[in-house]
């Protein structure tokens, strides 16, 4: 089990702040992919419009 995956489980973070550290083409230097976010949250990853 990974931190995120701890973290997320014990509510130290939230599914809004776990989309802060997703590596995307604006956030290269996030600290987990697409799959490791659906894995720890359920939830399908989708990219924000428009934010910069």
């Amino acid at each position: 089990m990974s931190f995120w995956e701890q973290a997320y489980g014990w509510g130290w973070v939230t599914t809004e702040q776990l989309r802060l550290i997703v590596i995307t083409d604006k956030m290269p230097y996030g600290e987990i992919t697409e799959d490791g976010f659906h894995r720890i949250t359920g939830e399908t990853f989708a990219q924000e419009e428009g934010i910069d």
